[in-house]
């Protein structure tokens, strides 16, 4: 979305400007075969563990809820029916287990003070791939490579030496 249209609507549907607002959605989860296959290139890609700084007062942070009705907006929108909207979504994504971090502080455009603290390789990601984030990675990050569950579909992972 380019953010200087959507300003360009402010005066008859929002009731602040969009442009220093910012959202980062997150998943409490990794053992999904559709979010691998959605997200992570049908699982070529990985998936990063995080810890946030305790700290976070610019920010809010929600667990989205699922559920199948629209949240009922009405002109002009100001901050608290943008994170309505946000808070929202169909429950068919209900296996994304979301959370947000929405920020309307342009001065706020980086965390500091995240940690990584695991990073798993998809079933299909490369050798190369593993290879290069390892060294990129450092040594305090622990390393993991989806499995499948014997006989099942469910995914586990395995530890990387």
């Amino acid at each position: 979305m380019n953010p200087e249209r959507v300003s360009m609507f402010a005066p008859t549907l929002l009731s602040f400007n969009v442009t220093g607002t910012r959202v980062c959605s997150l998943s409490r989860g990794w053992a999904s075969n559709l979010l691998w296959s959605h997200y992570a290139d049908d699982h070529q890609g990985l998936a990063i563990g995080l810890s946030l700084p305790a700290n976070l007062d610019r920010i809010q942070i929600f667990p989205v809820e699922y559920n199948d009705k629209l949240p009922e907006l009405r002109p002009p929108i100001g901050r608290d029916g943008v994170l309505q909207a946000l808070r929202y979504k169909s429950s068919e994504w209900q296996y994304e287990k979301e959370t947000r971090l929405v920020t309307f502080d342009p001065e706020c455009a980086y965390l500091s003070g995240v940690e990584i603290l695991d990073v798993i390789f998809g079933l299909r990601t490369s050798e190369a791939d593993i290879a290069l984030v390892r060294r990129v990675a450092g040594s305090s990050v622990r390393f993991w490579k989806v499995q499948y569950r014997p006989g099942e579909y469910a995914l586990d992972v395995g530890d990387l030496p």
